[in-house]
């Protein structure tokens, strides 16, 4: 597990790695609730949204990949750089998502999907 994020009301974890994959469980029983494949890489961080309504997964090479969390849905892609893992983290009203690589962090408006700011290293 590379990364692990609960989902609202602490019923529901996420986790993520090298197998391509970020896994749904059900904490009370540690059931997989579900298992979201589509990535084609290594899914190196999961992170919820405070809402409950999103979930953001980071890969290496693809970006960060934005789902749905009611029908798992992929609602969007904020594009990677390919090579470097991407990590991710959404502001605590919801509104943003910060996302990093190896060459620095890029601030997104969730709303419409574009940068606010952008700090390179």
């Amino acid at each position: 597990v590379a990364s692990l994020s609960f989902g609202p009301g602490a019923g529901q974890l996420a986790t993520a790695g090298a197998d391509h994959a970020v896994v749904i469980w059900d904490v009370a029983g540690w059931t997989v609730g579900r298992k979201l494949e589509v990535h084609g890489a290594a899914v190196v961080s999961v992170d919820w949204s405070p809402t409950g309504d999103k979930m953001a997964s980071g890969t290496v090479g693809r970006g960060v990949v934005i789902w749905e969390s009611g029908a798992w849905d992929e609602e969007h892609t904020v594009p990677g750089r390919p090579g470097l893992a991407h990590h991710a983290a959404w502001s605590t009203s919801g509104l943003r998502l910060a996302v990093c690589a190896g060459d620095g962090v890029t601030v997104w408006d969730v709303a419409s999907w574009t940068i606010i700011s952008r700090r390179a290293d």
